[in-house]
């Protein structure tokens, strides 16, 4: 599978957008999906993820950058990005960041960007 390891790191959005400009010069791909979800309380990444999921283009895609703000740790990672993975299917790649926000307290966001390569 096109799996890759869970990491939470500390990631400033320059640098984001550093690493987003540099494959898109390598994929020269046209984003397909580009979608948020936003959610707080007991489930919020299963519910900021579904939000992100509900729109179109994912049968689209074959690579997946999946960006989550907020206050979370490892367990609530690993528990957002395994409910992505199994939404997607083992057939998309998967790439995955967090910024850690205290700021946002309770909220999470996830950001979905997608495309083909």
């Amino acid at each position: 599978t096109k799996r890759q390891a869970i990491s939470l790191m500390s990631i400033t959005a320059t640098q984001l957008r550093s690493r987003v400009s540099i494959w898109e010069d390598e994929i020269m791909r046209e984003i397909i999906v580009n979608s948020f979800g936003k959610a707080a309380g007991e489930e919020r990444v299963i519910d900021a993820a579904k939000k992100a999921f509900e729109t179109e283009g994912l049968d689209r895609i074959n690579t997946l950058l999946i960006t989550v703000y907020g206050d979370i740790d490892l367990v609530e990672a690993d528990e957002m990005v395994d409910y992505i993975r199994q939404e997607i299917g083992d057939d998309i790649a998967s790439f995955f960041y967090a910024k850690v926000d205290q700021e946002l307290e309770d909220i999470v966001v996830v950001h979905l960007a997608g495309w083909e390569e």
